[in-house]
């Protein structure tokens, strides 16, 4: 009998918290590149807490299904520089990311469509005047 009421009491009391399962929000938005405004297909978008994340698709967009709480969220790619977004996740998120191309990629793309750097220039200041 005591066991039975053991193991009553474990089912009742122990096993249904462990069963619930935290609140969960969604994050949702769309990466555009900074200087373009055109969006950017194939980010790595991560909650950086969590380790679920996801790629844009064509459009840039993006959506995750997150617990309640603590998020720091990071987008990057081969071709930008990472960006870094925390914020306390209450609701379902919309957000909106601009990221800057790498210098190497800006680099390789000024090479690829032929376009060059002009020549550099140094030139000193001018002297510096001392007051009396």
């Amino acid at each position: 009998m005591k066991t039975y009421f053991y193991l009553l009491f474990v089912l009742i009391f122990i096993c249904p918290p462990l069963k619930t399962e935290a609140q969960r929000f969604s994050v949702s938005g769309k990466v555009t590149d900074e200087l373009t405004h055109m969006p950017v297909a194939q980010v790595n978008v991560v909650d950086v807490r969590s380790s679920i994340g996801t790629i844009t698709n064509e459009d840039g967009s993006f959506f995750l299904m997150l617990n309640k709480g603590p998020v720091e969220m990071q987008f990057g790619g081969i071709s930008h520089q990472p960006v870094k977004v925390s914020f306390e996740l209450r609701q379902d998120t919309i957000i909106e990311t601009r990221l800057t191309l790498s210098v190497e990629e800006r680099a390789r793309r000024l090479k690829r469509e032929g376009l060059k750097t002009a020549p550099v220039s140094v030139v000193s200041p001018p002297p510096s005047l001392e007051r009396p």
